[in-house]
């Protein structure tokens, strides 16, 4: 019996240490995140652009349209991030309880945008999508990786976005 009980606390104590700890071990080769906000609706196809970040353990921000056509020159934004902003971005990501977020989290609405952050695990992935989502713990993650571009820098890229699209035509 008392082998049994020894055995149980033991058992306890493991499982209490492993459930306490406050970070996910994230994927090293590769980006750890991406994420990204796609527009609808009417209006102009040049003026729908899609903004989506990919960011890497070593500091690897880049902001793209999400397309990976190979052989055309895309016009991209790239950032370095500190390790203490990396560390900070998996901080909110463990904050958000990304694991046990709903998978969709789409919010009924006419027209809009669908919103998305990916998190590549050590051992496996997470999408969290959906179409004008009012999960807040997703709202304030996504917002959060978005705030490292400055607003005069992505409004540059999007103009930017909107004549690259023009002259594909």
């Amino acid at each position: 019996m008392k082998k049994l009980t020894i055995c149980l606390s033991i058992f306890s104590f493991l499982f209490l240490l492993t459930s306490c700890s406050n970070t996910y071990t994230y994927k090293e080769d590769g980006p750890f995140i991406t994420a990204y906000m796609a527009p609808v609706g009417p209006g102009i196809p040049e003026d729908l652009i899609t903004e989506h970040i990919t960011i890497y353990q070593n500091g690897t921000f880049i902001l793209s349209d999400g397309n990976h056509d190979k052989g055309k020159d895309k016009l991209i934004v790239q950032l370095t991030l500190t390790e203490d902003e990396i560390n900070e971005i998996q901080s909110h990501i463990y904050e958000s309880r990304f694991k046990k977020l709903p998978e969709d989290v789409t919010a009924p609405s006419e027209d809009g945008a669908k919103y998305g952050i990916e998190v590549h695990f050590e051992k496996n992935s997470k999408l969290v999508a959906g179409w004008n989502p009012s999960n807040e713990a997703f709202n304030e993650l996504h917002d959060y990786l978005f705030h490292f571009i400055e607003e005069e820098t992505l409004q540059t890229w999007r103009e930017e976005m909107k004549e690259y699209k023009r002259g594909m035509d």
